[in-house]
C-alpha cells in the first residue's frame, strides 16, 4: 500500500492553490452550512502525513514525515508556534481525550513518541512493531492502539499511565488505518492489503469480526453516534460505509482520485474525504451518504481533522508542504 501512494504521488502534477470559495455543490448550489470554502493556509514541514486536534481545539498537531518533527498550529491565528523534534520519518498522530499528551509513530523508528503539550516536550519514547503507522486512542485515554505493519501485521497496545505495551493483536496483511468507537468497546483497523477491516473487541483485545470492503485504503473513522464507520477504498476511488450494530458494508460512495484521509464532523452530518490525485476533498452528507460539495485545496492532500467546534477542518497537503484551512 505504501508503494502504491508513493508511485500516486510522483503522478501528481502541482499546481497553486486558490483561495475564496473553491467548493462545486450540486446545481451550483450555496453553501449549505458545513465548511466548504478555503480561508486560509499554513506552511508546516516537509511531508504532513497526519493530524490531529485537541480536545480544545486551541491546537493543532502535525506530523512532517520529511523533517522528522512535529508543527504545532495555535487555530486562534493559524500560525505555527513549536516545531517538536520526534523520531524518524512521523506518521500517525493522536491526542489523549485530557489534552495532555499527544502520541506519535515514527515509521523508520519502530517507536512512538509521547508528547507533552504543556511544554511541547518528549516525555517518552515506546518501543512496538515494525514501521508503525496508524494510531488511536480509546475515549477513555487508558490505552492507544498502534497499528505496526512491516511483515508483523499487529496492532500494540500501550498502556498510558506508564507508556508500557501491554498487548499485541495479531490481524491480517498491510494494516494501516485505525480508529476506536465513542463507546471505546471496539477498535476497528484497516488491512489495505487485504482489502478489509479488522474488529478488535478492547475488554480482551481478541479480533472478534472482519469485514470486507472495496480494496480498502488508510483512512477510517467513526460518526460521533458509533452507529457507522466510514473507510477509504484507495483502488476503487470510494468509501464503504460499516453498520456497526452488525458490522456490514450498507453503501458505497463515490469520491475522487485515491481517497486517503477522512474525518467526520462532531455533528455527525458530514464526512470529509481527501483525493490524493485529484487535489481536492470530497464532503459526504450522512444521512443519504451522497456527495454535496468537491472542494479545490492544495497538492496530494493526506491528513484531514475537524475542529470540536465543527467551524473549521484542516487538510495537509503533502507536496506543498501547508495545511488548508476550511470554513
Amino acid at each position: 500500500m505504501r508503494t502504491r501512494i508513493i508511485l500516486s504521488s510522483i503522478a501528481a502534477i502541482l499546481f497553486i492553490m486558490s483561495c475564496g470559495n473553491n467548493s462545486t455543490g450540486p446545481s451550483g448550489s450555496e453553501p449549505q452550512g458545513f465548511p466548504d470554502n478555503v480561508v486560509a493556509t499554513v506552511d508546516v514541514g516537509s511531508g504532513p502525513s497526519n493530524i490531529c486536534s485537541l480536545p480544545s481545539g486551541d491546537y493543532l498537531y502535525v506530523t512532517n514525515s520529511f523533517d522528522d518533527n512535529v508543527s504545532v498550529i495555535r487555530t486562534s491565528n493559524s500560525s505555527v508556534v513549536a516545531t517538536v523534534n520526534v523520531g524518524d520519518r512521523p506518521t500517525g498522530i493522536c491526542s489523549l481525550p485530557s489534552g495532555e499528551y499527544v502520541y506519535v509513530t515514527n515509521r523508520n523508528d519502530d517507536n512512538v513518541s509521547v508528547i507533552r503539550t504543556s511544554d511541547n516536550s518528549v516525555v517518552a519514547t515506546v518501543s512496538v512493531g515494525h514501521g508503525p503507522y496508524g494510531i488511536c486512542s480509546l475515549p477513555s485515554g487508558e490505552y492507544v492502539y498502534v497499528i505496526a505493519g512491516f511483515f508483523f501485521e499487529n496492532v500494540f497496545v500501550i498502556r498510558t499511565s506508564d507508556n508500557s505495551v501491554v498487548a499485541t493483536v495479531d490481524v491480517e496483511y498491510d494494516p494501516v488505518g485505525i480508529c476506536s468507537l465513542p463507546s471505546g468497546e471496539y477498535v476497528y483497523a484497516i488491512n489495505g492489503g487485504n482489502g478489509n477491516v479488522s474488529i478488535i473487541r478492547t475488554s480482551d483485545n481478541l479480533v472478534v469480526a472482519t469485514v470486507n470492503v472495496e480494496g480498502a485504503g488508510e483512512g477510517i473513522c467513526s460518526l460521533p453516534s458509533g452507529e457507522y464507520v466510514y473507510v477509504t477504498n484507495n483502488w476503487d476511488n470510494t468509501v464503504s460505509i460499516i453498520r456497526t450494530s452488525d458490522n456490514s458494508v450498507v453503501a458505497t460512495v463515490d469520491v475522487g482520485d485515491w481517497p486517503t484521509g477522512i474525518c467526520s464532523l462532531p455533528s455527525g452530518e458530514y464526512v470529509y474525504v481527501t483525493n490524493f490525485n485529484d487535489s481536492t476533498i470530497s464532503i459526504i452528507r450522512t444521512s443519504d451518504n451522497s456527495v454535496v460539495a468537491t472542494v479545490n485545496v492544495g497538492t496530494n492532500p493526506t491528513g484531514i481533522c475537524s475542529l470540536p467546534s465543527g467551524k473549521h477542518v484542516y487538510v495537509l497537503n503533502k507536496w506543498d508542504h501547508n495545511v488548508s484551512v476550511i470554513q
